[in-house]
């Protein structure tokens, strides 16, 4: 991967983790932690102080356990999945042989999980 593409993936990163932040919840990157300097396992960015929902059967309160969070910024995302969530609150998608995802506005999702909407100034 060119220096570029880490860029633009860091800087994606580090703005998925503000907005997080906007909505009251902390978040944080894991790349430092890749590095060497902790624990984590792959995922890019730690949403801690959300909601989670059931995790091998149970429930676990906000304090107990971050949400690992993916982030992608691709040129080549399917632009249907804009059309189809268009209107919608929800988009639930599937590939044959493998799990159906809901796909939300990360906004929308951040309140489900307990954020707070910020204020605007």
């Amino acid at each position: 991967m060119g220096k570029s593409q880490r860029t633009k993936g860091a800087t994606f990163e580090r703005a998925a983790v503000n907005i997080a932040k906007a909505y009251g919840l902390e978040s944080r990157r894991t790349a430092p932690m890749q590095a060497g300097y902790g624990d984590a396992d792959d995922s890019d960015i730690l949403i801690h102080g959300a909601y989670h929902p059931f995790v091998n059967g149970a429930f676990y309160p906000p304090e107990a356990m971050p949400i690992h969070a993916e982030c992608k910024n691709r040129q080549d995302i399917s632009g249907r999945l804009w059309k189809w969530l268009s209107g919608n609150d929800l988009l639930i998608i599937k590939r044959n042989g493998e799990i159906p995802l809901a796909v939300l506005p990360y906004t929308e999702y951040l309140l489900l999980v307990g954020g707070s909407k910020p204020e605007v100034k």
